[in-house]
């Protein structure tokens, strides 16, 4: 089974391209760095969505945010690098699209791109999505942010859904919600819901590679779809303040809800493969 990646450059998806170079036959990686997507939106006149993009740079350095990403998965994204890296500055590009039907890939996964078109696509077999928060409530970006700062801790936690013509609409095949701590901020439950999300993509992966069905549930009408221009320093301060009303809950396992098991009922999470810890700051 032939598997391309469609990614950014984060040390997140760094860990998610090791992991499947080590499990799977991974053919190429297309990627599109950050910096080119900011790029995109200066030259497209979008500079609302700059100056949002630039700013959450500015707060994650400087409030330690960007540290604990790194740390979190940096160690862990040691791979062979046998596959075709390419880096394009934008994933809908002609020459994304003539990579993508070079590799003719039979499995496609995407995780911290641009909205990708279904042109891109046409020569995977299946395709799916990492999205870091809870579907169908929370699209968009910031999904785990915005359900910790609207005091819904039942639905902090990553998805992996089909890709679609719906920006995060596809069908559904499982939402994963990471150990909560007393003193968690987002971007600790972030990591840890998005490594969890990774590491149960690749069971599924094997499923699939076995010839089992890996069935999809289509995704309620429900929730709102949040943009990084919404995340601004005022919703930020009283994300704060209601967390330091109502502290996390202790929630020390991991709970997927899934397609497989019974209408996405929560399910307790064994999984030999992670030891799940807490991710300290500082």
């Amino acid at each position: 089974m032939r598997i391309a990646l469609l990614v950014s450059d984060d040390p997140h998806q760094d860990y998610l391209v090791a992991l499947l170079d080590a499990a799977f036959d991974v053919c190429g990686v297309l990627v599109e760095p950050g910096r080119a997507q900011k790029d995109r939106l200066w030259r497209r006149r979008r500079y609302v969505d700059w100056m949002s993009r630039r700013y959450h740079g500015i707060r994650r350095s400087l409030n330690g945010h960007s540290r604990i990403r790194v740390r979190s998965f940096t160690p862990l994204a040691s791979s062979a690098h046998l596959y075709e890296r390419v880096e394009v500055d934008w994933i809908n590009s002609k020459h994304a699209i003539s990579t993508m039907d070079r590799w003719s890939p039979d499995i496609a996964i995407l995780c911290g791109t641009n909205y990708v078109r279904s042109r891109v696509l046409l020569a995977a077999g299946r395709a799916f999505n990492i999205h870091g928060g809870c579907l169908p409530e929370y699209k968009g970006n910031h999904g785990v942010f915005f359900a910790l700062a609207q005091g819904r801790y039942d639905l902090i936690g990553a998805s992996i859904h089909e890709v679609s013509a719906q920006l995060d609409g596809g069908a559904l095949v499982e939402v994963v919600r990471p150990p909560m701590y007393p003193g968690d901020d987002d971007e600790m439950l972030y990591c840890r819901a998005d490594q969890l999300a990774m590491l149960r993509l690749v069971e599924l992966l094997r499923r699939i590679e076995r010839g089992d069905d890996v069935p999809a549930l289509p995704q309620v009408e429900i929730g709102s779809v949040f943009r990084h221009r919404d995340r601004t320093p005022w919703v930020e301060a009283r994300a704060w303040l209601r967390l330091r009303r109502e502290p996390l809950p202790f929630v020390p396992v991991a709970r997927v809800a899934t397609s497989i098991y019974d209408s996405l009922g929560d399910q307790v999470l064994a999984d030999p493969l992670i030891e799940y810890s807490r991710l300290e700051s500082g």
